[in-house]
């Protein structure tokens, strides 16, 4: 039986919570509706994949900011005023699934407004001081008393929740799943992307997510600068209120002279080439990482994956047998793990096969919606008999 499901997301941003929701989607199209609360590219990527989808414009809540104390009035008055619009084509569906938590306090509205089970997708740690004291106690409240269920991407995110007062019986942990195929098609395509890029002869580190002072590549900067012969990658650029990390960024590679070995690449699409080019994939966090999809996907593109070893990452990486873990923001240490991979070759290729077997068996895609949808039509299940239902949606040409 097709499950009618009412996906909404705040932001039209594509990032590591989007790209689930894309796959997601996709498996759930024939039944499905995605309500975006801004237009941007999401839209463009879940159109491409057969997706319907709906902008309601949200104005001032994208202005709110993880660590801010309380949203401002014209905020509150456009989640109220978003809440009402989603709330008018909700009635036709059998399930909510919020995948922000901006989309929790929308969604919440809706739930009650009309009323519909609701499934919250935590894809953050929730933690000060990423998140102010008020972020985190409207995220229980809401999750205990509008969310038939909430889906956490790791242990860690859901730990987080339930240690500020989340409803422990809620909460159920979903890895993420990621597509082989991208990985697999562009197998053999590396060597074309040195050689574009001048780097056919020279060993070659890959750091591979948005520019954020977080994400720590200041850190891989710090450590590259005494391995004078090896070049860095900076695959993504900044979102958000993130400019100004680039120019710092940017300001120390001039300051070191590096500017002939560290590559600013920005946004690209062809992230699964440009992984098959570096020889090591370094994901430098600073900050608690809820998941990483960048390590799985460096996996399934034949990496051991070097990472901090905070948030979820250790529960994805097992140190020298699927991966590497180092102190965070711990350069040193970063520095004399790279050097010796690059000489240990076998043990590198040993440690690489492993971690494809994992990426496999572990976080395949058809795991990762099977499982999302069966939370999803469990929580549709709640619904009481003879509930109201709209009329049937209307998405504008």
């Amino acid at each position: 039986m097709t499950l009618r499901t009412l996906f909404l997301n705040h932001s039209a941003t594509v990032g590591g919570a989007e790209f689930g929701l894309i796959d997601l989607a996709a498996h759930l199209r024939d039944g499905a509706l995605v309500v975006l609360l801004e237009d941007g590219p999401l839209r463009e990527r879940l159109e491409e994949r057969g997706v319907e989808v709906k902008i309601v414009d949200a104005g001032a809540v994208h202005r709110v900011r993880r660590g801010s104390m309380l949203p401002g009035a014209a905020a509150l008055a456009s989640l109220w005023r978003a809440g009402r619009e989603v709330a008018r084509i909700a009635g036709d569906f059998d399930v909510l699934h919020a995948n922000s938590q901006k989309a929790l306090v929308v969604g919440s509205i809706v739930a009650k407004r009309v009323p519909i089970p609701m499934v919250w997708q935590l894809h953050d740690i929730i933690e000060r001081p990423w998140f102010s004291r008020t972020n985190i106690l409207a995220d229980v409240l809401l999750a205990n008393h509008c969310a038939e269920r909430v889906i956490a991407v790791s242990r860690a995110t859901a730990e987080s929740l339930v240690r500020h007062g989340g409803d422990a019986s809620r909460v159920h942990v979903v890895y993420n799943g990621i597509d082989p195929a991208p990985s697999s098609a562009a197998t053999g395509a590396g060597r074309d992307c040195r050689q574009e890029l001048g780097l056919a002869d020279v060993p070659v580190v890959g750091c591979f997510s948005r520019l954020a002072e977080w994400k720590g590549q200041h850190v891989v900067l710090e450590a590259m600068r005494e391995l004078h012969g090896v070049h860095v990658l900076l695959v993504g650029g900044p979102l958000f209120d993130e400019h100004a990390y680039e120019a710092r960024l940017r300001a120390y590679v001039r300051e070191h002279g590096m500017e002939d070995r560290v590559h600013f690449l920005g946004h690209r699409r062809n992230v699964a080439e440009l992984m098959r080019a570096v020889d090591l994939l370094v994901h430098p966090s600073t900050a608690p990482e809820p998941f990483a999809r960048t390590l799985i996907e460096g996996m399934l593109a034949g990496h051991a994956p070097i990472a901090s070893a905070n948030g979820g990452v250790p529960e994805l990486i097992t140190h020298g047998e699927t991966g590497y873990l180092f102190p965070p923001g711990d350069a040193v240490a970063l520095r004399q793990l790279v050097a010796r991979l690059l000489d240990d070759v076998d043990e590198l290729a040993r440690v690489s096969a492993q971690a494809l077997e994992h990426a496999h068996r572990d976080f395949s895609l058809s795991a990762f919606v099977t499982n999302v949808e069966s939370h999803l039509r469990a929580a549709a299940a709640s619904r009481p008999a003879g509930a109201w239902r709209g009329r049937a949606h209307e998405v504008p040409a």
